[in-house]
């Protein structure tokens, strides 16, 4: 009895709906609500990566003439915008002189804005973020006034910068007309990532002739300042069908929205070159270009921040002290293994979370979104951490992976991280209604009667499962829509582990003075109702359901709409079929190819190298 205090208090929370986030915050869920089977036209015989082949439909209502949704010019990311100065900056000066410029700014780039937000059940991604202020501006001001004093008040950083942009002949004295022309044009191409017009140049030779404030240090900082180094420009393309909204991408353009969605950062050299060729030729082609960026450290580091906002620490449990009284529990079959008390179970939870993060990355690099819901590596580098997976800790050694026992644990929903449930017992409701509503993308609406039901009776087993479904499986309730179809269904087969996220068979009762009375063995086997179409379907432990989810088009489609979202900045669009079509090739890519295919169906389609404009621009 001393853990169903908890419990109850988070199954009330369940009923009235305020699970994962009141009504206006719901993730549009893929093919409808809660209740509603998906799919969005004809299907394709697809090629498994176990040799089997499988019919796929089109999740999404894919119309190929009609036009793609409007797009409002992005803003950089507080990331973005570090990475930007770097590459102004690296491109002359060694890491460690960049190192030292970066550390002059540092304050104003800490007062920089946090961008995004996870409130509740929506996510925004840094990207998705568009807000401008003051609070904005003015740190973006101070930063490019101080780092070209940085640059032109240092008579032998000024002359390397300027023999780097300007050229060695050009710049033999940094003074002359011919210098200050050449590193207008050179700097220019790499600021504004695109060549130089005549408007252009005329402008900054006058920002460097004005007799106030002009010389050196304002020419760089105007070029730090300017629209097109802190914005995604996107205006200079020729139009589309005659249309003043619609155009094509210039091969510049192009260029930056390969890079920022590759890399999180400006086109480098070689991208830029690229785009001078006009992306032919040998080398240049965009193919050649994506395939090449995959394998830079800019990449990995973009999945490192997608994954992390995705998997969200915020929605990682935080451990009440009241859990301690769990870490040493000695269970009868020593399937899971207990924890010391002095367990720093703060750091237990980023490591926890940190796994998941590792486990994406390494996916990223050498496997698919199948292979991160159904792996059986563990990626733990604790100590603690390992020791709750009954493994070795992982010292990094990609040729030495580690392995969980066999049969327990199948892919990212059965680890710690996304287990921890914070209290001593687990919490089957969060589970299975973020699983739900984060990664299977459905809508969940708070019920109309939030009353919390009177007709509960305690089952005669206290587990913790029972408990729950008799209080939020009650006939003609408010609580029993959502609860007996869509969440307690995906959120028992996780009753294989504990609050901690360890692997269990037996489940402790506890007696009025908080005693262990008894065992029971776990029951986690359901109908799990994936696909929300009645599915007759059974998982008896969260490794089976994890082969049904990687098995889902729900959930590739889910992935697909969070990519989308995560590398455009922006919700995808359905009405008018704008994005569909976009989405249904990523889906494809997240249901039967790598991680990379799906960044790579985004930017080799069709939309990724045109914009419409937003009505009345």
């Amino acid at each position: 009895m001393r853990h169903l205090g908890p419990v109850i208090a988070l199954l009330l929370v369940g009923c009235t709906g305020e699970i994962v986030g009141p009504r206006s915050e719901f993730i549009p869920s893929v093919g409808g609500g809660v209740g509603s089977t998906g799919g969005g036209g004809g299907g394709v015989v697809v090629m498994l990566p176990d040799g089997g082949t499988r019919v796929r439909i089109d999740m999404f209502a894919c119309e190929p003439s009609a036009d793609p949704s409007a797009e409002v010019v992005l803003r950089l990311t507080p990331n973005q915008y570090r990475h930007a100065l770097t590459g102004v900056l690296s491109r002359a000066f060694t890491a460690q002189q960049v190192e030292a410029a970066l550390t002059s700014v540092a304050p104003r780039l800490a007062a920089l804005p946090v961008d995004g937000s996870t409130h509740r059940a929506e996510l925004t991604y840094d990207s998705m973020d568009q807000r401008i202020s003051p609070l904005l501006v003015e740190p973006q001001f101070d930063i490019a006034t101080s780092l070209g004093s940085w640059i032109a008040t240092d008579s032998g950083r000024l002359s390397t910068f300027a023999r780097h942009y300007g050229g060695a002949s050009a710049c033999a004295t940094v003074t002359a007309q011919t210098c200050v022309d050449a590193v207008i044009e050179g700097l220019g191409k790499v600021a504004l990532r695109r060549p130089l017009d005549d408007d252009d140049r005329a402008q900054y030779r006058g920002v460097y002739g004005d007799t106030t404030y002009g010389g050196w240090t304002a020419l760089i900082a105007s070029f730090l300042m300017s629209p097109d180094f802190l914005f995604r420009t996107e205006f200079r393309g020729d139009a589309i069908d005659a249309r003043t909204d619609f155009t094509a991408l210039t091969a510049y353009e192009t260029a930056n929205r390969v890079a920022f969605a590759l890399t999180n950062a400006p086109p480098d050299d070689a991208l830029l070159a690229a785009a001078d060729a006009n992306f032919t030729g040998a080398g240049h082609t965009l193919e050649e270009q994506v395939a090449r960026l995959f394998e830079t450290a800019g990449a990995s580091a973009q999945f490192d921040h997608f994954f992390r906002q995705w998997l969200r620490l915020d929605r990682v449990s935080g451990i009440n002290p009241s859990a301690v009284s769990s870490l040493e529990l000695d269970y009868p079959d020593s399937s899971a293994p207990s924890l010391p008390r002095t367990t720093d179970l703060h750091q237990f939870r980023l490591d926890a979370y940190e796994e998941l993060v590792e486990l994406m990355n390494w996916n990223a690099a050498h496997g698919s979104l199948r292979d991160a819901l159904t792996s059986d590596v563990s990626f733990a580098r604790s100590a603690d951490l390992a020791r709750a997976y009954g493994v070795q800790p992982w010292n990094g050694d990609e040729n030495a992976l580690v392995h969980f026992p066999s049969g327990q644990r199948a892919g990212l929903f059965t680890r710690a991280g996304y287990l921890l449930s914070g209290y001593p017992d687990t919490n089957p409701v969060l589970r299975g209604a973020r699983l739900r509503v984060e990664y299977l993308c459905d809508s969940m609406e708070p019920p109309a009667d939030t009353t919390p039901p009177s007709s509960y009776m305690p089952p005669s087993v206290l587990t913790v499962r029972n408990v729950v479904a008799a209080k939020t499986e009650i006939p003609g309730t408010a609580c029993q829509g959502c609860h007996q179809s869509a969440i307690n269904p995906l959120g028992f087969p996780f009753e294989s582990y504990d609050a901690f996220g360890r692997f269990r068979t037996q489940e402790p009762l506890f007696t009025q003075q908080g005693d262990v009375g008894s065992w029971v063995p776990v029951d986690s086997t359901t109908r799990p109702n994936v696909e929300l179409n009645g599915s007759m379907d059974t998982a008896r432990d969260g490794v089976a359901l994890s082969g049904l989810l990687a098995d889902s088009q729900r959930t590739s489609a889910c992935y697909a709409r969070h990519t989308f979202r995560y590398l455009t900045g922006r919700h995808e669009t359905l009405a008018m079929q704008g994005d569909a079509c976009t989405l249904n090739a990523l889906e494809r890519a997240a249901g039967t190819g790598s991680l990379r295919d799906v960044v790579r169906a985004l930017v080799t389609s069709r939309d990724f190298t045109r914009r419409r404009m937003p009505a009345g621009n």
